[in-house]
């Protein structure tokens, strides 16, 4: 083999350099795209995250029905009616309606507070353990949403006791405890 001129070397220099530069930038590159792809899947456990506590702290279902407006006086009194009519049919003896008693009834998972679904259940709930079973013939889901918008007054995603109260007196049945 004959020896490489000096522009033969200078050129084999120059693409050992470039080849250099180049492995390094595709090096970059590489780690940049797994920084980046890094980066998108931390920011996907982030929403994930925030979502489960939304969905905790009720705000999932406050967003849900912002645009479900309050009902007017009259569906308001309707809506306790329906409410309290089926309680007294739950609990036709006077002695054992107790709001207490309801609220823990509908409280499923003990948290002192009752969430969208463990108010939709009590509601339609067909047994005695289970709810009130109001149709949605008579309680359309329409309906439903309006009735958790005025029970939440605070918009906090939960019903306490003293909302689920306040809702309860408006179409109160004297025999209520």
């Amino acid at each position: 083999a004959k020896p490489l001129s000096t522009c033969g070397r200078i050129a084999q220099e120059r693409l050992a350099k470039l080849k250099a530069r180049a492995q390094r930038e595709l090096q970059k590159a590489a780690s940049s795209a797994a920084l980046e792809e890094q980066l998108m899947k931390k920011q996907q456990t982030i929403q994930e995250m925030k979502a489960e506590l939304d969905k905790r702290i009720g705000r999932d279902v406050t967003a849900k029905l912002a645009d479900v407006p309050m009902p007017d006086e009259e569906e308001t009194k309707a809506l306790s009616s329906i409410v309290n009519d089926a309680i007294v049919r739950l609990y036709p003896n006077p002695n054992e309606r107790s709001l207490i008693r309801l609220f823990k009834t509908m409280d499923f998972d003990g948290s002192h507070r009752i969430s969208f679904n463990e108010l939709e259940i009590m509601v339609r709930g067909p047994t005695r353990d289970q709810g009130l079973n109001i149709s949605r013939k008579v309680l359309s889901d329409a309906r439903m949403r309006s009735l958790w918008k005025l029970m939440d007054r605070d918009a906090s995603g939960f019903i306490d006791h003293g909302e689920l109260m306040r809702f309860l007196k408006i179409g109160w049945v004297e025999e209520m405890t």
